[in-house]
């Protein structure tokens, strides 16, 4: 089992260094936290030297007028000995079979590997591994899990995506109100929804808008009872500081059946602010929109 966590251009790599196995970013085709390819190469550098692994996130939609781009770019990472690519359109499952790259892919279509046939089906294709769905709940995703050991990678922590859409929300509200304002890949944004009160953080980039969730998801003592049959576990730092991914991440590395509570209670309060939840886990799986989730299971 191996932590991978999301890296922001701004967070100190060094700090990463002993905490994860792995960092998650990307360049082309990546829907957030964009590097340049010479910033990828001075990272891939980095990360050899101090044994950290390096993937790769491509976790857009690709269009027919990028193909070109998209062979380019996959010889790119191939020639750069990534460890891993972290997917989420089958074109790149396409190009990658002409490289003869299938063996670095894990693919993650965000809700579409939900249950344990999914996953055998994809896993025949030869790929690395595969993320299991956001929404699954706990008693599936062991499952998964029990007949995929090590095949599958998980989300433990952090906010997440519950929309995309290519369009520029923000940018066209703001125009059609007559303002100028750079909203690209920020991070202190949300919205409210005129039936909700709560924030949705937001974010605007090149390839469009997507909504998150108003609460970190998650895991702990979940985590602890499925880390061993995990290949990947993935810590989202979207919409998160430098300080609590760190916490997290030193959480994860001491987490046992003596301190989980005490760590996850530890958490909470030194970051009351923020509300954490183990969302959909133990949520029934025919639960209408309408009837949202109880206090028990947030």
């Amino acid at each position: 089992m191996e932590i991978v966590c999301t890296l922001k251009p701004q967070t100190n790599l060094d700090k990463i260094i002993g905490l994860a196995d792995g960092i998650l970013c990307g360049s082309y085709f990546a829907d957030r936290h964009y590097y340049a390819l010479s910033k990828l190469k001075e990272i891939r550098k980095i990360s050899k030297e101090k044994g950290l692994k390096l993937y790769i996130l491509m976790d857009t939609m690709i269009k027919e007028e990028d193909i070109d781009l998209l062979y380019e770019y996959l010889e790119f990472l191939n020639n750069l000995r990534v460890d891993g690519i972290f997917f989420a359109d089958l074109a790149v499952l396409r190009a990658a079979e002409d490289l003869h790259m299938t063996n670095l892919l894990h693919y993650d279509p965000q809700t579409l590997i939900c249950n344990s046939l999914d996953a055998v089906f994809f896993l025949k294709n030869g790929l690395a591994g595969l993320v299991a769905a956001r929404e699954v709940t706990y008693q599936e995703l062991e499952k998964m899990l029990r007949f995929n050991p090590q095949k599958l990678d998980v989300y433990i922590f952090g906010h997440q995506k519950m929309a995309s859409s290519a369009r520029y929300f923000l940018r066209n509200y703001f125009k059609h109100i007559g303002k100028e304002i750079d909203l690209a890949d920020r991070e202190d944004l949300s919205i409210i929804e005129t039936t909700r009160q709560e924030a949705y953080p937001i974010l605007e980039n090149h390839y469009g808008s997507k909504i998150y969730t108003d609460y970190i998801f998650c895991m702990y003592e979940e985590f602890l009872k499925l880390r061993e049959n995990i290949n990947c576990a993935l810590v989202d730092d979207i919409f998160l500081p430098e300080s609590l991914l760190i916490h997290v991440l030193k959480d994860l590395r001491n987490l046992d059946n003596h301190n989980v509570q005490g760590l996850l209670n530890r958490l909470k309060a030194r970051y009351i602010k923020n509300h954490f939840s183990t969302a959909y886990l133990y949520a029934p799986t025919t639960m209408a929109k309408k009837e949202g989730l109880s206090d028990e299971q947030n």
